[in-house]
């Protein structure tokens, strides 16, 4: 771990700050342990924000790659732009010997080359000439549709 926070904001909420350096990609992962529900949320934070300009092209970026999860899932924050992978499990029989294991898995899934780069690309925009032409003719039924 190349940083390491703790903090409780609730009597009921412990929350744990953690840092890492996965293949030249800085994440923050943050563990929140709660007593009501009994359970475990880990939450790593991309090193990009969403764009609001590109929100829509995001959220079928985050749809797609969510299509291969059965717990965990990418999420996206319209306040502030910020882009999570999120995954939470209960402790209602104890805090399991496979706590580093999921961390580690929320860590490794969060850096995903096909996810992060999908996710990325449309979270900025950077779409190559043919893609963009590709996007604005999947669109163009739902403008016509709106101008009606």
């Amino acid at each position: 771990w190349s940083n390491f926070s703790k903090r409780s904001r609730r009597n009921d909420l412990m929350q744990y700050e953690l840092g890492f350096n996965i293949e030249n990609t800085s994440i923050r992962v943050s563990v929140f342990v709660e007593d009501l529900p009994k359970r475990i949320r880990i939450h790593a934070t991309l090193p990009f924000v969403g764009e609001k300009t590109y929100e829509y092209l995001l959220s079928k970026a985050i749809v797609d790659a969510n299509k291969r999860f059965v717990y965990g899932a990418f999420s996206y924050d319209r306040n502030d732009g910020e882009i999570t992978y999120d995954y939470s499990y209960p402790t209602t029989h104890g805090f399991f010997s496979d706590f580093l294991r999921i961390v580690h898995a929320v860590i490794r899934t969060s850096v995903d080359d096909e996810a992060f780069a999908s996710i990325k690309k449309a979270a900025q925009g950077r779409y190559k000439r043919t893609e963009r032409e590709e996007i604005l003719k999947s669109l163009a039924p739902l403008v016509e549709d709106l101008t009606d």
